[in-house]
């Protein structure tokens, strides 16, 4: 599940009031928000848009309990999006009638319970023809799965904004095992890949990055141009 938001609060006053009634996400989505939101503030000015990946899968996270996706504060604010992944060779209906979560009876819920906040779900095709551009930038055949959640929310944003910066996608000296943020689980697989093909994506921002190699070692940051501000022609590629 992502949420891009404007400064983006995470809980409201009673849930702050109240860590009992917090999730598991939702004490630790504060907890690094605190840690991290002031630290990219401080390198940019503060009228950034933030895109926060709350959960890896997203469908996971809309279809757990665990999560509270129906009622938590956390998904209340920004602009959500999620995505559910589809067989390589699906059409539209096949793959609407075989998700591998129920994300769209937990979409109708949602909008139900809140009709005004902005929710939207991507099309699976933008999830193949990303990989594609990744297999047409790599020398070598890939594994034929979706790209990562990671990479998919990049790329929305390159589409939002003219100049993107991410962080710790391209590990920084802080590199370790911890697979995410809300969960103590270590796995060497969740930074070098095992289902997602993530060595190859990660090669494939690296040669994007318009920022320095200090950088990405010390803040885990890449700078990223936006789609509008891409030059592709055959002069620019030359130049670079």
């Amino acid at each position: 599940m992502g949420r891009i938001g404007k400064n983006p609060t995470l809980l409201d006053d009673k849930q702050s009031q109240n860590p009992a009634k917090k999730s598991k996400t939702e004490t630790s989505s504060s907890q690094l928000m605190e840690q991290l939101l002031p630290t990219i503030q401080d390198q940019f000015d503060c009228g950034l848009w933030i895109f926060w990946h709350d959960g890896a899968p997203c469908h996971k996270v809309m279809a757990s309990d665990d999560h509270r996706f129906l009622s938590s504060s956390l998904y209340s604010s920004g602009v959500l999006v999620a995505w559910d992944p589809a067989p390589f060779s699906s059409n539209l209906s096949q793959w609407y009638n075989h998700t591998d979560y129920p994300i769209f009876i937990q979409y109708q819920r949602y909008r139900r319970l809140h009709p005004q906040q902005p929710f939207y779900i991507l099309h699976p095709r933008f999830e193949w023809q990303l990989w594609q551009r990744i297999q047409d930038n790599m020398a070598e055949p890939i594994q034929k799965n979706p790209p990562s959640s990671g990479l998919l929310g990049t790329i929305l944003m390159m589409s939002l904004c003219e100049v993107v910066h991410v962080y710790e996608f391209l590990p920084s000296r802080r590199k370790t095992e911890l697979c995410h943020y809300f969960q103590r689980f270590y796995d060497a697989a969740c930074t070098l890949g095992a289902y997602h093909p993530l060595l190859y994506e990660k090669n494939l921002v690296k040669r994007m990055n318009q920022g320095s190699d200090r950088d990405i070692y010390v803040h885990g940051r890449v700078t990223l141009p936006g789609f509008s501000a891409m030059n592709c022609t055959a002069k620019a590629v030359r130049e670079h």
